[in-house]
């Protein structure tokens, strides 16, 4: 028996903290226990065992035994080890047998001279226990040895308790990368600065980084400066009331350098002081949910446009036939009253200005029509590099202070219309770009090709197809949007009273729109505007109709 004072007892607890703190692992920690404890106690049958899972039996993580008996046979001991192991944990208390003791329980066998066992406990409750035996010397092991075994006992329950808590920690940790790495929303982790701590794999295929890249990367990086700024206001909102913040949208710039949408939630995290150190939260790429309800806002507002302007093209089209209608009595009986007037009269003379302001109101009836789309119209293949060279030179190259440069496409399609009506299309647009420009400016006309899906408008949705478009452009006092919610109504003008019926767009309107073709307008208060005509372009070219005339000097 080997004997140990008080010294001893403190330098073999204090080697028994340290191994415990030293060893993270307990496949390490028991051998050195064991070592530790061999030094004041013959320990030479030594065995750390603790419950199943089901709890009815037991588990070694390890065991030193001497004897071939006390060997584990299929993972358990002889009967009274087992029998005896279970009652310290049963019972959750230490118990030291004699021999005697030992063999009333069973009197056959090798059984130990003496047996000790103190329980290994978690939070109060045994789940396992701690056993010395010897087989040749009943003294050997005395109550004291029972209480050092017993603080021994305690460094070990310590040992296994923070070993299964950093198991479980493990287990959850595992676990909860595994469902972010699973989920197709991104996570992420900054700290207070923005700086990238921790995130998933979905956000790096949202960010388009590579991991290693996006660790330690502020989320400036992604964002303009008024996302940033947007940006910075809710996580400050965040960071001051503590609260969540759900349904944030920025704009986010990838980093092959296209724009995305990002949808974020935004929560604050805390440290064990209960102080801030950062932001968590999810983020989801919502560009082309964006995207669908933009176009769909689009959609909606083009077909309502179209609606009203084809509700007021039958209202006109009503009023012109009305209008005509009244003009042609009028007509007939201003002429028979001509027929009964000497022609040298002052009523002759009346007569005919009302027979002039006839064929006024004529004209104005036509142009409701053509906004109407009810012309009647003879197409032919035209060349509209030629009618707009002619009409430039006739009616915009005169004006003092105005700078005209044409753009002309030399492989220019065809288009398939009525000369008068396009001409009228022409004019109209030169006359209202010049009217833009009272002292001056500079009046460009362009001529190209186009697709269906080079052409950019928020107004229509083009037919596939190839399309010519025209472009008429000034430098001129420019609409508001206001203005250009309205531009191709009938009467509808911002010219003074008596210079403009606020029909020529209008009636330009129509016109295209009877030929299967589109007009936008584009323009700010101030910086002129800029109109296009798009006509579908001709199947086949055909020089039928065409002008053969040289390019007009600018």
């Amino acid at each position: 028996m080997k004997k140990y004072d008080y010294k001893n007892c403190c330098e073999l607890l204090s080697a028994i903290s340290n191994a415990v703190s030293k060893h993270k692992e307990l496949e390490e920690l028991f051998p050195s226990i064991h070592r530790t404890l061999s030094q004041v106690l013959d320990a030479e049958n030594f065995y750390v065992a603790f419950l199943d899972k089901g709890g009815a039996g037991l588990v070694f993580p390890y065991i030193q035994p001497s004897l071939a008996s006390a060997s584990p046979r299929g993972g358990r001991l002889d009967p009274i080890a087992q029998d005896l192991a279970i009652e310290v944990i049963r019972k959750n208390r230490a118990l030291i047998a004699r021999e005697k003791e030992i063999q009333k329980r069973i009197p056959a066998g090798i059984v130990p001279k003496v047996w000790l066992g103190v329980p290994l406990q978690i939070k109060g409750a045994a789940m396992g226990l701690l056993s010395l035996q010897h087989y040749s010397n009943p003294d050997q092991y005395s109550h004291q040895d029972l209480d050092l075994l017993t603080t021994v006992a305690e460094q070990i329950s310590l040992a296994v308790e923070r070993r299964r808590h950093a198991e479980a920690a493990a287990a959850n940790e595992a676990r909860y990368h595994t469902i972010l790495d699973n989920i197709i929303e991104g996570y992420y982790e900054v700290d207070l600065a923005g700086n990238f701590t921790f995130f998933n794999g979905s956000m790096c295929a949202i960010l388009g980084y590579p991991a290693e890249e996006l660790l330690g990367m502020n989320n400036r990086v992604f964002m303009d400066a008024e996302n940033a700024r947007k940006v910075f206001q809710t996580f400050n909102e965040v960071y001051k009331a503590g609260k969540v913040s759900h349904g944030f949208d920025w704009v986010l710039t990838r980093k092959d350098g296209v724009k995305c949408i990002i949808e974020t939630s935004v929560a604050l995290i805390r440290n064990h002081k209960n102080e801030p150190m950062g932001f968590r939260g999810i983020a989801r790429d919502i560009t082309a949910r964006k995207l669908a309800e933009e176009e769909k806002k689009q959609m909606e507002k083009q077909m309502q446009y179209a609606r009203r302007m084809k509700s007021i093209g039958t209202l006109a089209g009503g009023v012109a036939h009305n209008f005509n209608n009244l003009l042609m009595a009028i007509q007939g009986y201003t002429s028979m009253l001509l027929l009964k007037t000497e022609p040298n009269s002052k009523t002759y003379k009346m007569l005919q200005n009302i027979e002039k302001q006839i064929t006024a109101g004529a004209h104005l009836t036509s142009q409701l029509l053509g906004y109407a789309r009810e012309g009647n119209y003879e197409i032919q293949p035209i060349n509209l590099n030629d009618l707009v060279r002619e009409i430039s030179a006739t009616v915009a190259k005169p004006q003092k202070g105005i700078r005209v440069e044409f753009q002309e496409a030399l492989d220019l399609a065809e288009v398939i219309a009525d000369p008068g009506q396009m001409e009228q299309v022409v004019m109209n647009l030169l006359v209202n770009a010049l009217d833009a420009m009272p002292g001056g400016g500079d009046l460009l006309l362009k001529t190209e090709n186009l697709s269906h899906k080079e052409i950019r408008t928020d107004r229509f949705i083009p037919k596939s197809g190839i399309y010519v478009c025209l472009t008429v452009q000034d430098t001129g006092v420019g609409m508001d949007a206001a203005v250009m919610e309205h531009i191709f109504e009938p009467f509808f003008t911002t010219k003074e009273v008596g210079k403009g019926s606020g029909l020529g767009l209008a009636s330009t309107y129509g016109i295209v729109k009877a030929h299967g073709g589109y007009l936008q307008v584009q323009s700010q208060k101030g910086k002129g505007a800029t109109f296009q005509v798009f006509l579908p372009a001709a199947r086949k070219s055909s020089a039928t109709g065409r002008r053969k005339k040289k390019p007009a000097p600018a």
